[in-house]
């Protein structure tokens, strides 16, 4: 009887499709197409609400002008660039970061599709649609949307060229993809391991095809080659810590200490529904419980007997890039750094998903309720909370009183953002970086030793004979505040604003009007 009702369900679906040739279409192209729209409503909701946070103030400082443009990692900085040349508005420069996210849920769907079927292709796009950490990231002005974006299609151009080894056109996108991705975020260039173990594992057997693809795989290298030389040149100070393996066996190395295996498995919380501090017993323990269920998942995904092709593909596009910030340091086991694995962790567990669909239906609905509670959760938190420094509101504070021979003297963030805060900060007071001034807050339970703390402002600020605006982080309350600046400042009037929430709760930039005694 259930053979019966099949075979007229599949006749009548035969006979509406050929009747009605634009129905196949909307059936085939009709899911997607809403995953798209949804994830459009998602990324354009609220998307100039809060106001730049350090990193984007330094995205925009560094775009301004071609030669503030940092040549590591030029790619996003000239979109940016050409970009502002029609709006500053903060909605805008974010926008730019919205049609990647958009084409990274379609790369999602497609890659998934070859990793499985169709269904493993719209269940990893709806996964990377909801989830707060990509939305976090695609509002915003920085690279990792282009990222994430850059990183799938020179993983599905590489399918495409494993498939079909004879189309060239598949792998010059694979190198243009890949070398765009070198220049646009460095440290997604591990997939380039990845891919070459992909590649000697597909051609282990076909010696002359292996031999074209390390051809092409070389050209990739020698593209990028003047822009590693620079990032190496600039960075050897960490690549001196995060080498030392002997360090951070002995413990000896704590800066670039092994991530612990806590830090690794709550990974797939965050990727997928809620990467923010729980604030309650309850909420702790339901994400901790939710965590494993991923993890179960994760497991379903790739324990079995036989695995195919590109859903093995995707879990080494994971596991060795994340292999390889796993042994160079702790510091890079960081939701950011690791965005653009997001994805194919979506694939793994979508089709993990789908093989205990087909075991036990009954508890695959039970992990869709579960899957749902939590990324509502993560997806209210997000909408809910403002997450991002407050930088707006900081400048719009000064601009609304600040008086001729002013100055401001900012202790958070770079020296750059002395540049920086003129994107909000529309006067003519002088800009000054003094990142030590409200450094010793919290250190040693007390004040740093005796006028150190202010040697930033002898040696780099002009004498000061007016009224200052100084700008502090955390710990730095109107009653705190005279046992570290007392002998130097009397403060008048004092704010506060919203400090990187995203991660921890209740973080505050501290902004006073203080006179020089």
């Amino acid at each position: 009887m259930e053979s019966h009702k099949k075979t007229l369900l599949s006749s009548l679906e035969a006979w509406i499709t050929q009747k009605f040739p634009a129905v196949n279409s909307l059936l085939r192209y009709g899911p997607i197409c809403v995953i798209l729209i949804c994830a459009a409503v998602l990324y354009f909701y609220d998307l100039g609400y809060e106001s730049f946070w350090f990193d984007e103030l330094y995205s925009v400082n560094d775009s301004i002008e071609t030669n503030t443009i940092p040549w590591i990692r030029p790619f996003y900085y000239v979109l940016l660039h050409g970009w502002m040349q029609v709006s500053g508005n903060d909605a805008w420069l974010r926008g730019l970061s919205i049609p990647f996210g958009l084409g990274t849920v379609l790369l999602t769907y497609l890659i998934g599709r070859k990793a499985g079927n169709e269904a493993t292709g719209l269940i990893s796009a709806v996964m990377v649609t909801l989830s707060p950490v990509i939305i976090n990231f695609v509002q915003m002005v920085r690279m990792y949307s282009l990222g994430n974006f850059l990183a799938l299609l020179g993983s599905l151009a590489l399918i495409y060229a494993l498939s079909s080894p004879s189309n060239r056109g598949y792998k010059i996108l694979w190198v243009i993809s890949r070398f765009l991705l070198t220049i646009t975020a460095p440290l997604n260039s591990t997939l380039l391991f990845a891919d070459a173990a992909i590649i000697v594992l597909a051609l282990r057997k076909q010696p002359k095809q292996l031999l074209i693809f390390s051809l092409w795989f070389a050209s990739t290298l020698l593209l990028w080659s003047p822009f590693l030389f620079l990032l190496i040149t600039k960075t050897l100070g960490f690549l001196k810590g995060a080498l030392d393996t002997a360090g951070k066996v002995t413990g000896g190395n704590a800066n670039h200490a092994f991530p612990s295996l806590k830090m690794v498995i709550l990974r797939l919380r965050n990727f997928t529904a809620f990467p923010f501090p729980a604030t309650s017993s309850i909420i702790s323990f339901f994400y901790q419980g939710y965590t494993l269920v991923m993890l179960g998942l994760l497991s379903l995904s790739l324990v079995r007997k036989r695995i195919d092709t590109v859903l093995l593909w995707s879990a080494i596009w994971i596991f060795v890039p994340a292999t390889s910030f796993y042994v160079v340091s702790r510091r890079l086991w960081i939701d950011r750094y690791l965005l653009f694995l997001v994805p194919f962790v979506c694939i793994l567990l979508a089709s993990g998903f789908l093989r205990l669909w087909h075991i036990k239906r009954s508890v695959a609905l039970g992990i869709v309720c579960v899957y749902l509670v939590a990324v509502s959760g993560g997806l209210f938190r997000y909408y809910s909370f403002q997450d991002r420094q407050d930088w707006r509101a900081l400048a719009q504070i000064i601009n609304d009183r600040d008086q001729p021979s002013d100055i401001i003297i900012t202790s958070l963030g770079s020296p750059k953002m002395t540049t920086a805060l003129r994107h909000y900060y529309s006067g003519d007071a002088d800009i000054y970086s003094a990142p030590s001034l409200c450094s010793s807050v919290g250190t040693n339970g007390g004040d740093t030793a005796g006028q150190s703390r202010f040697q930033e402002i002898d040696e780099n600020i002009p004498p000061i004979s007016s009224r200052v605006w100084l700008v502090c982080g955390e710990g730095f309350t109107p009653e705190t505040f005279d046992d570290y600046f007392g002998d130097r400042f009397t403060q008048t009037s004092h704010w506060y604003f919203t400090n990187e929430n995203f991660y921890r709760n209740d973080s505050w930039m501290h902004l006073f009007l203080v006179t020089v005694n």
